[in-house]
């Protein structure tokens, strides 16, 4: 399942990575990134990342959170 939705999202032109919970088989933290030189498309592609776990997983994203480094 967990790679099934890492390939799904990562055909939207971000990288996806495991980045917390790698001990837990029922539970994974994933990091996903994206480039670019305008914030407001690269807010609108994460927010069509988490759309887009939600359509194929529905109730599996606990929490998502954005960081930008300017």
């Amino acid at each position: 399942m967990l790679r099934r939705l890492k390939d799904r999202i990562a055909r939207l032109n971000v990288a996806v990575a495991e980045v917390a919970h790698h001990d837990l088989r029922q539970r994974a933290g994933l990091g996903v990134v994206t480039i670019g030189v305008d914030q407001e498309i690269a807010d609108r592609t994460l927010g069509l990342v988490v759309s887009e776990i939600e359509r194929i997983q529905p109730g599996v994203l606990v929490r998502s959170e954005v960081e930008w480094l300017l």
